[in-house]
C-alpha cells in the first residue's frame, strides 16, 4: 500500500495534536512544529515544503489570540494572510493539496440562519480580516484546496474554553460567562477525524472547495459551563449559583465576536458521507476524559 505522505503544519496546536493521535492505514503523518517552521520568517515556508514534498499539506497554524490581535494587526495579518499566501505558492508548485482552517469569525452574526459555505463574510475583529484574507487568497490562487470552516474549537490539548472552565471549578472561583453568543461546541478530535476520513477515503485532486464542519445542535457560552459543571464526577462541581451569565457588553472583550455561529453542514453530508452527532455526544466523551484525570 502506498501512504499518503500528509505535512501538520502548526502540529503543536490543538487540531494538529488531534490529528497526531490519529491512526491511519494509508497516511503517513509527518509533523511540523513552530520549531520546525516558523510562520513569521515569510522567506523560509516555500523551501521547507517542497523539500518536503507532501501530497497533502494541513495548516493547522494560525495566530488564534482573538483580542491579541487587536493589538497585533500585523502580526495577526503576517500569520494568517501572508504565510498563507506562501504556502498556496509551495502547494501549487509541488501539485499537492492544501487543507486549510477558516473561523466563524468571518462572519457578524447578525443571523438567525445557520450560515452556508456561500454566505457574505462580514468580520467583526482582527482576528476574523485576517482569516478571511487567507481564505480569498486560497479561492483565488490555490490549484487544490479544502477549507474546513469550524468553531467553538475545543478538547484536551491546550488552551480552550473547557480547560479554562475545569481550572476554574477545580480552584472554586465563580464563574462569569457570556450567554448571549450562540454556536456548536466542536471537539478537535472530531475536525481531526472528519479531515482524515475524507483524505483516506475521497480522491481530493482539483477539489476547490469550502466545507463547513460542526456538530448537531446549539448552546451558549454560559449554557456550556452549566453543562461541564454538570458532568463531573471526579472534580467537585460548583454551585449552580456559583455560575453567572453576562451578556457581551459587559463582559467586555476587547474583540467583538459574531454573536451567532451555527454553520450549515448539510454540504459536508452529503458529499462525503459525514454523519454529526450532538454537540453535547461529543462534549460528554472530552469531559469525562479530562475529570478523570483529576
Amino acid at each position: 500500500m502506498i501512504k499518503q505522505k500528509v505535512l501538520i503544519l502548526g502540529s503543536t496546536s490543538q487540531i494538529g495534536r488531534s490529528l497526531m493521535q490519529e491512526n491511519q492505514a494509508n497516511i503517513e503523518l509527518i509533523p511540523a512544529s513552530r520549531k520546525d517552521l516558523d510562520l513569521e520568517n515569510l522567506d523560509s515556508i516555500k523551501g521547507f515544503i517542497v523539500k518536503n514534498k507532501p501530497d497533502v499539506l494541513i495548516n493547522c497554524a494560525a495566530f488564534t489570540h482573538v483580542d491579541n490581535a487587536e493589538e497585533e494587526n500585523s502580526l495577526a495579518m503576517k500569520i494568517n494572510s501572508l504565510s498563507v499566501k506562501k504556502i498556496v505558492e509551495a502547494c501549487n508548485e509541488i501539485g499537492a493539496t492544501l487543507i486549510h482552517f477558516s473561523s466563524e469569525y468571518v462572519f457578524d452574526g447578525n443571523t438567525n440562519m445557520p450560515y452556508r459555505e456561500t454566505s457574505t463574510p462580514n468580520p467583526l475583529s482582527v482576528y476574523g480580516r485576517s482569516k478571511l484574507a487567507g481564505d480569498k487568497f486560497i479561492e483565488s490562487k490555490s490549484s487544490n484546496f479544502l477549507i474546513f470552516r469550524i468553531s467553538w474549537v475545543y478538547g484536551a490539548y491546550n488552551n480552550n474554553f473547557l480547560k479554562a472552565i475545569l481550572s476554574k471549578i477545580k480552584q472554586k472561583e465563580d464563574l462569569r460567562v457570556v450567554n448571549d453568543q450562540i454556536g456548536s461546541p466542536t471537539t478537535s478530535n472530531l475536525v481531526s477525524q472528519v479531515v482524515l476520513h475524507i483524505i483516506s477515503n475521497f480522491n481530493l485532486e482539483d477539489k476547490k472547495e469550502i466545507l463547513n464542519l460542526q456538530p448537531e445542535g446549539h448552546t451558549s457560552w454560559f449554557n456550556f459551563a452549566h453543562f461541564i459543571n454538570n458532568h463531573l464526577s471526579n472534580i467537585k462541581k460548583l454551585p449552580k449559583e456559583c455560575i453567572t451569565p453576562v451578556n457581551s457588553e459587559e463582559f467586555n472583550a476587547k474583540a467583538l465576536r459574531p454573536n451567532y455561529s451555527l454553520l450549515n453542514t448539510q454540504k459536508i453530508e452529503d458529499a462525503y458521507g459525514i454523519s454529526f452527532n450532538s454537540w453535547e455526544e461529543y462534549a460528554i466523551e472530552e469531559i469525562k476524559n479530562l475529570d478523570r484525570l483529576n
